[in-house]
């Protein structure tokens, strides 16, 4: 019986393991996608002030 629950017990540990890495994964490739689309948008801009000039 002890044994049983110590595996239910590590299986919820590892789902929850697995959905906190998927969360963080999933925010972290946010970031990099927000953070490109920034710097692309930057970029755009300063050609287009360099341009105007």
């Amino acid at each position: 019986m002890i044994t049983f629950v110590y595996v239910v017990t590590s299986m919820e540990i590892d789902t929850i393991k697995d959905q906190v890495s998927t969360n963080l994964e999933k925010y972290i490739t946010f970031s990099v996608n927000l953070l490109g689309v920034v710097i692309s948008f930057g970029w755009i801009l300063i050609i287009f002030g360099i341009l105007k000039n």
